[in-house]
């Protein structure tokens, strides 16, 4: 957890990390929001892991990530699983993922 904490870290000061949001919350927060756009939480379920949450189409979606030694285990809605490499930053990794283009941070709008 200290590895994805100091991964972590530069989002949460920026406010793009929604703590401990629930997921009914976040999905709300989304439904007005334009394609790609996403916001992350820690999961509640799952312990150790992040939820984002993003804009695919007209659609509102989630996948979990979590951090396996130096790669991003990501279980998809449809139940598929990717693995990531770990770049520097989660900001880094977030952006290399094609479905998102924008974070939308605490007290803001896109």
């Amino acid at each position: 957890r200290a590895s994805l904490i100091s991964k972590c870290k530069q989002m949460w000061v920026d406010g793009a990390i929604y703590g401990l949001a629930e997921k009914a919350v976040t999905h709300q927060l989304m439904s007005d929001q334009k394609n790609g756009v996403f916001i992350i939480r820690f999961s509640q379920s799952f312990p150790g892991a992040l939820g984002i949450v993003y804009k695919q189409g007209d659609a509102v979606r989630e996948s979990l990530w979590e951090l396996r030694g130096s790669q991003f285990q990501v279980e998809h809605v449809n139940g598929s699983t990717t693995t990531y490499g770990m770049y520097s930053t989660l900001y880094e990794t977030i952006y290399a993922h094609s479905d998102f283009t924008d974070v939308l941070k605490l007290n803001e709008s896109i």
